[in-house]
């Protein structure tokens, strides 16, 4: 969806790759889901939020359940919103534009 919208999409397949790699790519914004192995997507978000580069990135949470998430737990590890899967398309233009337009 992503990249059929116009944007430059890297992936990862766990919570060191994504540091790994966001550090070499410098990405506008950052979507990790809750869920992914190694350092889940809270403690990968405290670790980039500690980092001068991402202090102020842009960062959507990907939720699956709400047995394992709050909006202040998500808050608290420094995202700036979230999304509840299944994603609607227009879910994440309009997530993504709000964050984009505010965050510049």
């Amino acid at each position: 969806m992503l990249e059929a919208g116009g944007y430059e999409v890297r992936d990862a397949g766990d919570g060191e790759q994504v540091l790994e790699r966001a550090s070499t790519f410098l990405p506008e914004l950052m979507i990790l889901d809750l869920l992914i192995p190694k350092l889940d997507g809270y403690e990968t978000a405290k670790v980039l939020r500690k980092m001068e580069a991402f202090r102020t990135t842009p960062l959507i949470a990907l939720v699956a359940a709400w047995s394992d998430a709050s909006p202040e737990r998500i808050a608290q590890a420094g995202f700036t919103g979230y999304l509840v899967k299944p994603v609607l398309p227009s879910q994440l233009r309009k997530c993504i534009s709000g964050l984009l337009f505010s965050a510049g």
